[in-house]
């Protein structure tokens, strides 16, 4: 019987980096060099083309690694909802991990919008990351659960915050800033930093537990539970 092969640590490093460094590029550049792609991630060009050969195929690796980072990430949210974590740290966690994801995964996102991946081969075609509107309705069902607030009110809140993180870690650094200057001018802070406050304040008042709720002010402190966490 043959044996399974199990990549080991190191190869799952390099796998990590060259994706890593592939999705920036199809996020910054559509003509996409995976000789480009192997300097930046530090690893010999051959190792590159031995493990994906071409284009299209490191664009579904790519697209395979956001499905798996997102099915990791719906499940952490949940857990975090559940109950033993306070309500509002779980509701700050979760906006910023959101936004620091679609912030890694800008090139994934991108293929998927694109008309050259919408319709790959099906030897190719992967499924469906998560069903995003099952992960809202369900996120705001268990929120609904610890505050007794209105549940179609909560839902619409919690798609309208989705909507804005996907749209502000899409965003390259000038339209961030520019994003983020029409809603705070007065703010000189780095955009990402800012657009992470920003939307976790956001939730935070949206959605937050009682009196526990905070303004949506990126210069305030995020309250967690009555206490700050800046």
């Amino acid at each position: 019987m043959a044996l399974a092969v199990v990549p080991t640590f190191v190869e799952i490093d390099v796998e990590e980096a060259l994706l890593s460094a592939a999705d920036r590029a199809f996020a910054d550049n559509g003509a996409v060099r995976l000789s480009a792609i192997a300097r930046e991630a530090g690893v010999p060009n051959k190792v590159i083309y031995q493990r994906f050969g071409n284009r299209q195929v490191l664009a579904s690796a790519c697209l395979r690694r956001l499905e798996r980072h997102l099915e990791t990430y719906r499940a952490w949210v949940f857990s975090e909802l559940d109950g033993a974590q306070p309500l509002n740290l779980a509701i700050d966690k979760a906006v910023r991990r959101g936004f620091a994801l679609v912030r890694g995964h800008r090139g994934a996102l991108l293929l998927r919008q694109s008309a050259e991946y919408r319709n790959p081969p099906a030897r190719q075609r992967s499924r469906p990351p998560v069903e995003v509107a099952t992960l809202l309705a369900t996120a705001g069902a268990m929120i609904h659960a610890r505050t007794g607030g209105d549940l179609t009110r909560i839902r619409l809140d919690v798609a309208a915050i989705a909507e804005l993180v996907v749209r502000f870690g899409q965003a390259d650094p000038r339209q961030l800033a520019l994003l983020i200057d029409a809603r705070d001018p007065t703010d000189p802070g780095q955009p990402f930093e800012r657009a992470e406050d920003y939307l976790a304040a956001l939730a935070l008042s949206r959605l937050g537990n009682g009196t526990d709720r905070i303004k949506a002010d990126p210069h305030s402190e995020t309250v967690v539970d009555g206490q700050s966490i800046h």
